[in-house]
């Protein structure tokens, strides 16, 4: 092959790659954003089994934060798709609740689980209570949230939403 047909090669699949519908940037679009709360959500989920499980409590409780702010910064990179806010704000919002459950509620079950075994009392068993049902149902909230929000995107650009 010789050069000139190697850079037109080059071009055209340059050219090709770079032409996607305004249906496939939003899809693109779509999947960043969703691949950032999806790593963010099992950061979250490993942090519940290890307390469960009594493991790693501490590391895990840091690593969690580390990613979600991490998460925090990719979101902020992403921006927003052709000044369009319906489904950014709406994640950046499941990633601001995750902040705040991890300064509030996750640092108090922590320090719950890594208590000596002498100090549990039942009071403080059933404030834990409180505390996972507090997390549990403002996560939820956030998170039907943020699908709600990514069904109006869908709707918008003829997406199809598949789990």
């Amino acid at each position: 092959m010789s050069n000139a047909n190697l850079f037109f090669s080059f071009v055209l699949v340059l050219v090709l790659l770079g032409c996607d519908t305004p249906q496939e940037k939003a899809r693109n679009y779509n999947n960043e954003i969703v691949l950032v709360l999806t790593e963010a959500g099992l950061v979250m989920q490993q942090l519940d089994e290890s307390l469960l499980n009594q493991i790693e409590i501490n590391s895990r409780f840091e690593g969690a934060k580390k990613k979600v702010d991490s998460c925090q910064k990719v979101l902020n990179e992403i921006g927003l798709y052709e000044k369009d806010t319906t489904i950014v704000y709406p994640a950046k919002r499941v990633i601001e609740v995750y902040q705040k459950l991890l300064s509030t509620q996750y640092r108090d079950l922590v320090q719950f689980h890594t208590l000596p075994s002498s100090d549990i009392t039942f009071d403080l068993v059933d404030s834990t209570r409180v505390l996972r049902m507090e997390i549990q149902n403002e996560s939820t909230f956030v998170q039907r949230d943020f699908e709600n929000a990514q069904q109006s995107f869908a709707d918008r650009y003829t997406l199809k939403l598949v789990e």
